[in-house]
């Protein structure tokens, strides 16, 4: 998306908000939620990364396409990921299969 969008403006970034306690544990077992107690981070701090990317004047069009991790700080992605080739297959599939649905 960065590299699509860039042009009009929009800044794209991947985020990874973290592990966050939230309602996406109440069905899980007794044992599982005592230990998310002690694992995960409260739902407010899964805002901190996006929070940053959004509205922090640090960034700026030298860091569209980036990806951020909690708390808020850059990294790289996996290997795979950056693929420009696939990327583009991508955006011309799912503009087809979009295309009129929106």
């Amino acid at each position: 998306m960065a590299h699509h969008l860039a042009d009009d403006g929009i800044l794209t970034f991947s985020l990874n908000p973290g592990g966050i306690k939230s309602e996406l544990q109440r069905s899980a077992p007794a044992f599982l939620n005592w230990l998310s107690n002690w694992m995960l981070f409260p739902t407010p701090m899964g805002a901190i990364t996006q929070l940053y990317a959004g509205t922090s004047p640090k960034i700026t069009k030298a860091d569209n396409g980036k990806y951020f991790i909690p708390w808020a700080r850059e990294a790289a992605p996996g290997t795979g990921v950056q693929d420009r080739a696939l990327a583009d297959k991508l955006w011309d599939f799912l503009e087809k299969d979009t295309a009129g649905k929106y």
